[in-house]
């Protein structure tokens, strides 16, 4: 694994498509509804027509572009979120947020970093808001009554969020389609599962089913007809999206990666969680932007993406290392943002119990280690918004994930080791030539000769580097 095969994009894994597998970069699938539950539970192919493309990994983000100081057309640094007028427009605008916290501590994670609340437990209320008012902390809440009374002029609203996870059965769990009231929602929601039981004279006997796109996708447009900011709708997904659909917490869906398309319709902003660490795969923290990258193989087009990353979760939280080298991964494949979650539960007793709801300020490790993770990446925040440039950017020895940029008359190359292993990487990055190259917040350079530098990474190691180019 650590011999001459020279990588770009950093991946050392498949990608699933709707349509199959994928060693590269994928294709793009839209589809109104995807494919009938039944089908899906039974494995058929796909009902639905699927309209092909390809995938618009950096041609759907392009950019006006503009004269730079040594005279090459580049486009300006622009975050994804900066089509939205409400939002921060500056060049190094990346905001990070934290999952389901409580207002009365926004001041607190202001001061580590955060830039906004996603989720509001319960709410938004009006006792909720007027907290987060207070503290001059914007959220994402469900478009409910209160929301939709109160909060359709208010800025501090920066977007609204679809039920956590609708791609789980906890959406219709098995023992409510199995009671009294399942052959309704079923009618209701899933009309292709009732007919189809209907048809062969039987009850209900899976496992429970997630939500159906379509209704997703007409909450979305009635929330679009009533915003007159036309803030974008958020969709938060499951840690399915990094195990191609496979999940049992999915129910009948797991595997089928068919509806995905038609969530993604249901959405401006789309977002995914997983815990590499704290679910006992800390030699799989690739997961994340294989995360990302699947969503792009799904038809997620040119949506902002972003991913919710560990804060203290589990029995055996992940540290800074292992935290600072999924965000990183994580912006190598175009996260626009990261969220923080930051409950903990533990076993107990023999039993499972909430230890904490704000490990970042509960844990003072936990909080250091997210305030300078933070803190490093809104240094280089216009560097990372400006157009991606990895495939000038590649690396042999070593298995490293690469994220490339040109910015002002610099480049930079943000490396984390993938695969686990300690060892010696050789860098390249065209146009480079001889020089010598910083590694950004190691008070040291290494010198590159015929656009070629050398390092030495840890297991997960992030290497930082900017160089002049000529």
């Amino acid at each position: 694994m650590h011999g001459k095969l020279v990588r770009r994009m950093g991946r050392k894994y498949p990608v699933r498509t709707a349509a199959g597998w994928s060693g590269g970069h994928g294709r793009e699938i839209v589809s109104e509804r995807g494919e009938s539950a039944m089908n899906a539970m039974k494995g058929y192919g796909m009902k639905s027509v699927l309209l092909t493309a390809a995938l618009a990994l950096l041609g759907a983000c392009a950019r006006e572009p503009v004269e730079t100081q040594h005279g090459v057309d580049e486009p300006e640094a622009e975050h994804p979120w900066s089509r939205w007028d409400h939002v921060p427009q500056d060049e190094d605008f990346f905001p990070f947020g934290v999952w389901a916290q409580e207002p009365r501590d926004a001041e607190a994670y202001r001061e580590l970093g955060v830039d906004y609340y996603f989720g509001l437990h319960g709410g938004p209320t009006a006792e909720q808001v007027e907290e987060m008012r207070r503290h001059e902390m914007p959220f994402i809440g469900r478009f409910n009554d209160y929301a939709k009374e109160h909060l359709l002029e208010d800025p501090l609203a920066w977007g609204w969020m679809h039920r956590d996870e609708p791609d789980l059965a906890h959406v219709y769990p098995r023992n409510l389609l199995k009671g009294p009231e399942g052959e309704e929602i079923l009618k209701k929601h899933w009309p292709e599962v009732y007919e189809e039981l209907e048809r062969e004279g039987r009850e209900y006997d899976g496992w429970g089913m997630g939500a159906n796109p379509v209704d997703l996708q007409e909450d979305y447009r009635r929330w679009r007809e009533l915003d007159p900011l036309d803030r974008p709708v958020f969709l938060q997904l499951s840690r399915a999206v990094s195990t191609e659909g496979k999940e049992m917490g999915r129910g009948d869906h797991s595997g089928n990666v068919e509806v995905y398309p038609g969530y993604f319709k249901a959405s401006d902003i789309i977002s995914f969680d997983n815990y590499p660490v704290a679910y006992g795969e800390a030699d799989k923290l690739w997961l994340i932007p294989k995360g990302l990258d699947q969503l792009k193989a799904w038809g997620s087009g040119d949506r902002p993406l972003m991913v919710i990353l560990e804060a203290g979760f589990g029995e055996e939280w992940a540290d800074k290392h292992q935290q600072r080298a999924q965000a990183w991964m994580a912006i190598n494949h175009g996260a626009s943002s990261i969220t923080w979650f930051c409950h903990r539960w533990a076993e107990r007793n023999g039993e499972r119990q909430l230890v904490s709801t704000r490990m970042p300020l509960s844990e003072p490790a936990v909080g250091e280690a997210i305030r300078d993770i933070m803190a490093e990446i809104k240094s280089l925040g216009a560097v990372i918004n400006s157009p991606p440039q990895n495939h000038l950017a590649a690396a042999e020895g070593q298995e490293l994930n690469l994220g490339a940029r040109i910015y002002g008359s610099a480049g930079y190359v943000f490396a984390v080791e993938m695969d686990g292993a300690e060892g010696e990487a050789w860098i390249t990055f065209e146009g480079l030539g001889d020089a010598e190259v910083e590694v950004i917040g190691e008070e040291r350079t290494v010198r590159a000769e015929g656009g070629r530098f050398r390092d030495h990474f840890d297991p997960w190691q992030v290497r930082l580097y900017r160089f002049p180019l000529p």
